[in-house]
């Protein structure tokens, strides 16, 4: 797990994105910075998930409860 968020947070800060650094308020950041945050790490590919993006993977399991 902690690689995993490791990755993460490299490619975030290479990327140019701005993220939280552990143990730092949020408060700090705009909603626009978060969401921006947010939306990049939801539509990542990830192999636990079969290289599927969480917010695909999300959406399918939505379409199957309705």
């Amino acid at each position: 797990m902690r690689g995993s968020y490791i990755g993460v947070r490299a490619r975030l800060q290479h990327g140019g994105a701005r993220s939280p650094s552990p143990g730092q308020r949020l408060s700090i950041y705009s909603a626009e910075d978060l969401a921006l945050v947010a939306v990049e790490l939801n539509n990542r590919p990830r192999r636990t998930l079969d290289w599927q993006a969480p917010a695909e993977r999300f959406a399918k399991l939505v379409a199957t409860v309705e």
